[in-house]
């Protein structure tokens, strides 16, 4: 059966899904009310001052459920609906804001303080019950699709089949970003030339040789980059900049002190974060977890190094942002994206764990040296900004188009139409729903409708 045609089927039981949830949106929420882990990047820079009392709880709760609302009905519950592969969203969102809504005491330890300790049991109890209720929700979700009168489950893997013949461009725009256009037509060119090659020796997978292709263009334009640029660039400051010698070193001293006591304070959480990360490992690995809608179906259908390499390049994208923001808040971000790239590479959940439970120790240790490597060279800050940039770009297009076919599949003309008007709806109304979800919201939106149709007797493409 051919990928775009293939739906996605749970891999393992209702008890073991739930309980995997129940386990995962536990702990993360008790590390989210102690300020150890946050999901959004967004909310991590507000913990140290909550922490501090500077800000008060209810306005990083508030904070915390203004940008969980949109990421979680906008688009992790669109794609974990559309392609039966959890999103982690639709969990840790929730968790970020259960976990900082609830009471603490910093100053102690969780069990030191009635606060803390009603805090602690509250965050597990309550992340508990949310992880139950997604699985129950999704797989409740699944079975009513499967008996639709016109099935939704084939229409909606559907969505995703532009995305997985697009996602080369990742490093071909991130190319067109940094190095220019004609770098980027460059790129472009290689990626064409490794797709129809592949293609030629009877490879089934070219979208894969042309990222493969690509990435060693954008590779060879960073590796020249690093040995002509070098290190941070000379100080504009031209013979100022020895009598600005003293400050800058006092400075540098002072962030370095404030770097190595937030690191500590993460070392003494590796337990209970390296859990976490352990069961994310597993559910990564099984799959029913997925970081981003590509890699996860690309897992799910048996496409092992394709999905490695999508999480790959979003963790290039986003570890510099996450390591830095981990290193300067004393938080680490709840996924890295590293992480789903060594869980689908492990042979079973148990091994995922394990795996991902060392990873979290090594990324732990690896922050104040990661933080020095990215100062001393900010042109991978810098491409990794145009990777996400890019990313952004191409999936938006990717999941509108993969959404007007899949409502062309059950709905003509109409379905497309719809997808178009909506589109432009959603710009109108200054995006309620995010413009990477359109498309299959969109799609999902018109199944249903469709369904209603052939319920009350109405003619169906």
């Amino acid at each position: 059966m051919p990928l775009d045609r293939a739906a996605v089927e749970f891999p393992i039981s209702l008890l073991v899904m739930a309980s995997l949830f129940a386990a995962i949106g536990s702990l993360s929420c008790v590390l989210a009310n102690r300020g150890i882990s946050i999901f959004h990047d967004g909310l991590r820079p507000l913990i140290p001052d909550m922490m501090a009392g500077r800000i008060p709880r209810s306005r990083v709760a508030r904070t915390s459920f203004d940008l969980g609302l949109g990421f979680v009905w906008s688009f992790s519950v669109p794609f974990s609906i559309g392609l039966n592969v959890p999103i982690v969203h639709i969990i840790f969102m929730a968790t970020d804001w259960f976990g900082v809504s609830m009471p603490a005491d910093y100053q102690q330890p969780w069990y030191a303080t009635g606060i803390s300790r009603r805090g602690t049991i509250s965050s597990a109890l309550i992340g508990a019950v949310w992880g139950v209720v997604i699985a129950l929700a999704l797989r409740g979700i699944y079975e009513v699709f499967r008996r639709f009168p016109v099935p939704l489950l084939t229409m909606t893997a559907e969505i995703t089949a532009p995305a997985l013949a697009t996602f080369f461009l990742f490093p071909v725009l991130t190319i067109a970003y940094h190095y220019g256009l004609r770098a980027g037509f460059v790129s472009l060119g290689v990626a064409a030339l490794a797709w129809y090659v592949s293609m030629t020796l009877s490879s089934h997978r070219p979208a894969t040789w042309a990222f493969l292709a690509a990435a060693a263009v954008l590779t060879g334009y960073f590796t020249v980059e690093l040995a002509t640029r070098g290190e941070t660039a000379e100080s504009p400051f031209g013979d100022a900049e020895s009598d600005l010698n003293w400050v800058n070193e006092q400075t540098e001293t002072d962030e370095a002190s404030f770097f190595a006591a937030n690191v500590e304070r993460l070392k003494r959480a590796i337990l209970p974060n390296g859990v976490l990360y352990g069961l994310m490992g597993a559910a990564f690995n099984y799959p029913v977890f997925a970081n981003e809608p590509i890699q996860g179906v690309l897992y799910a259908h048996g496409l092992v190094i394709p999905a490695v390499l999508v999480a790959l390049s979003w963790g290039f994208a986003y570890m510099p942002m996450k390591f830095t923001t981990a290193a300067a808040t004393g938080c680490m971000a709840t996924g890295s994206f590293l992480d789903a790239a060594v869980a689908m590479l492990m042979p079973n959940p148990v091994v995922a764990f394990v795996a991902l439970f060392l990873l979290r120790i090594v990324e732990t240790y690896s922050l104040l040296p990661s933080e020095r490597l990215l100062e001393r060279y900010p042109v991978i800050r810098e491409v990794a900004d145009f990777m996400r940039t890019a990313q952004g770009h191409v999936m938006e297009i990717a999941f509108l188009v993969g959404g007007a076919l899949a409502a062309n599949s059950i709905a003509g003309g109409f379905g497309v139409a719809a997808i178009i008007a909506l589109w432009w709806l959603n710009n109108r109304a200054h995006f309620p729903v995010m413009p990477v979800s359109v498309g299959a919201l969109g799609a999902i939106l018109v199944g249903l409708l469709i369904n209603l149709f052939r319920l009350i007797g109405l003619t169906v493409h």
